[in-house]
């Protein structure tokens, strides 16, 4: 005799928690990846104000007239 057990795994099967898993994901990612593109935007615009090399806080330093 086969023995069934109830449940959601059963009842749609559990391929479906892997897609949803894999989906949700992929979006993580996009938006991770969107996120460091804006990042990195945001700062080549603030060392295109500065006319000599350095790094963020010297970036910073110079754009609010400190040096």
């Amino acid at each position: 005799m086969e023995r069934h057990e109830g449940g959601v795994g059963s009842t749609i099967g559990v391929g479906v928690y892997i897609l949803v898993g894999m989906v949700a994901l992929t979006i993580s990612f996009l938006i991770a990846g969107i996120t460091a593109a804006l990042s990195a935007f945001c700062y080549a615009k603030l060392a295109s104000r500065c006319p000599s090399a350095g790094n963020a806080y010297h970036y910073s330093y110079i754009c609010v007239g400190e040096g």
